[in-house]
């Protein structure tokens, strides 16, 4: 079990390893970031984030934008979901904002996340 959390982005860049490592080590804290086999450090589109004793804390996933993946579906659902919410400004602003999004990054934060100081390793 575990939480989840999206986070639309409006660039699609390259984000590599050693640099969300350094920005961990520059505030004190290490973890393990593992990539799936057959993936490039710079081009991950699933990151494992454990802590330095190796429990599990978060998932991501890296989901552009593409036709027929699920990124693409994904924000579609999005769409949907508000289209009859209110205040009718915000979901004309959030659709046009939803235009813009290259990417979708899904976490998933794990209960082990919430143990002893872990938390600090995600929220950075």
């Amino acid at each position: 079990m575990g939480y989840y959390i999206r986070v639309l982005g409006t660039q699609d860049r390259d984000i590599h390893v050693d640099e969300l490592l350094d920005g961990l080590r520059a505030d004190g804290l290490t973890a393990k970031l593992a990539f799936a086999e057959g993936e490039q450090a710079s081009s991950w589109t699933i990151l494992q984030i454990a802590n330095e004793k190796g429990d599990m804390l978060a998932q991501v996933e890296r989901n552009p934008l593409i036709d027929g993946e699920l990124g693409k579906g994904e924000l579609e659902e999005f769409k949907e979901e508000i289209e009859d919410c209110k205040p009718t400004s915000a979901v004309q602003w959030l659709t046009s904002y939803f235009d813009k999004v290259k990417v979708i990054y899904a976490f998933q934060i794990l209960n082990a996340a919430f143990a002893d100081d872990n938390f600090a390793i995600i929220a950075l």
